[in-house]
């Protein structure tokens, strides 16, 4: 999903697989990659800045907990995950599977940029 805020585009990814967004939800796991991309049209210059968010979330019989993190400036690397318990048919299973690399989302926008006469850089900020 691509919106424009506060003057930037932003490229939002929620990088979990659609289809298994509503049992994650369930089991209290949130994570979003975004890609803010700052225009300067006088310089036809595009600044790409990661930013990732998660929260996780759990209740149980004696407790309550909630973590989260947060993440801007130039995300490398690659995320794989997944969770096993017992499933909505009540059998146990995988309850969720997922991979992520940033580089799947940034290759494809820096290469638009640069193909249109763009320079690009990578920020923090």
């Amino acid at each position: 999903m691509v919106t424009e805020e506060n003057g930037r585009l932003v490229v939002t990814w929620k990088y979990v697989d659609a289809k298994w967004w509503e049992i994650i939800a369930k089991s209290g796991l949130t994570k979003v990659y975004q890609l803010h991309i700052k225009l300067n049209v006088r310089k036809k210059e595009a600044i790409l800045i990661d930013v990732k968010k998660d929260v996780s979330w759990g209740v149980g019989p004696t407790k309550v907990r909630l973590s989260g993190g947060y993440f801007r400036g130039i995300v490398t690397g690659i995320e794989i995950g997944d969770q096993w318990g017992i499933k909505e048919n009540i059998h146990l299973g995988k309850i969720y599977e997922y991979k992520f690399q940033p580089s799947e989302i940034r290759t494809p926008i820096m290469n638009t940029i640069l193909k249109s006469g763009w320079n690009m850089r990578l920020g923090i900020w």
